[in-house]
């Protein structure tokens, strides 16, 4: 059997953020990996296994006519920097019946996270009292009404409501917040479920 192959250009992202040892060594046994490494792929080492790729995991995948013209075998493209970039044909794609895939998901927890983590920032003013306190005018004992407010209770409004919001929903929960969310690609349904 021929093992299908991934090129593997994490380039600004380190392979062990992406993958276990094990899970890497599992990768090699099914498929031929070209690459995978800490640094960017030469382009004549892309270019030369674009014909036979089926698989594409990039931090930046450019994914255009010309790639896809070369990569006749190509079903898969990854992109392991957590957005959609417009680097990639989206279009085109699935017009060639080439699926494109976000590592997104995997940092929903660490997102949702930070996020929780901003917005506690942000409403109690804990930026502008540490840069005060580094000039010796913070406000120990009282509040800037003018700017501080509180999570518990508050109207918090999302746009777009997919995994990462719906993980930061979840660390909301004991606000008890009113959440409102926009969001035209998903049923209504799944807001309730949060």
């Amino acid at each position: 059997m021929i093992k299908p192959v991934v090129i593997i250009d994490a380039h600004w992202r380190q392979l062990s953020e992406l993958f276990s040892s094990d899970a890497l060594a599992s990768l090699h046994n099914i498929a031929t990996v070209v690459w995978a490494k800490d640094k960017p792929i030469p382009a004549d080492v892309y270019e030369q296994a674009l014909p036979e790729a089926s698989v594409i995991v990039a931090a930046t995948p450019v994914i255009n006519e010309s790639v896809l013209h070369k990569a006749t075998s190509l079903r898969a493209v990854i992109e392991v920097s957590g957005a959609f970039p417009d680097t990639i044909d989206y279009t085109l794609c699935e017009r060639h019946g080439v699926e494109v895939l976000s590592c997104s998901p995997g940092f929903r927890q660490s997102v949702a996270e930070m996020g929780l983590g901003m917005a506690i920032a942000s409403a109690r003013g804990l930026v502008h009292e540490h840069e005060g306190f580094r000039h010796g005018t913070e406000r120990w004992l009282q509040d800037n009404p003018a700017t501080d407010f509180t999570l518990f209770g508050a109207s918090i409004g999302f746009v777009g409501y997919g995994q990462i919001a719906q993980a930061l929903s979840r660390l909301l929960k004991p606000f008890n917040p009113t959440l409102r969310c926009y969001d035209p690609w998903l049923d209504e349904s799944i807001a309730r479920t949060v």
